[in-house]
């Protein structure tokens, strides 16, 4: 999200506060994130090990929704 920060002139404070709070849930999963790829990327992956990375991957989306949420809508009165 310092990317979007860096690229973009954020003249609402809600949208700041929502990148903020993607940023917030994104770095600490960041580390979990590449793990799962890294397992999903390996030989011999079962479906069992399949179903549980799908599974993190699912919550770690779950939490990001809100957030990206905020994101878009103020994004949106931004452009107003």
């Amino acid at each position: 999200m310092s990317y979007a920060r860096q690229s973009y002139r954020i003249r609402s404070y809600n949208l700041w506060n929502a990148l903020t709070a993607i940023d917030i849930v994104h770095a600490p999963a960041r580390a979990r994130l590449i793990s799962e790829e890294n397992i999903v990327r390996g030989n011999h992956v079962t479906d069992a090990v399949l179903a549980i990375c799908r599974e993190k991957i699912e919550e770690f989306a779950t939490e990001l929704t809100a957030p990206v949420n905020a994101a878009v809508e103020a994004l949106a009165q931004e452009r107003v």
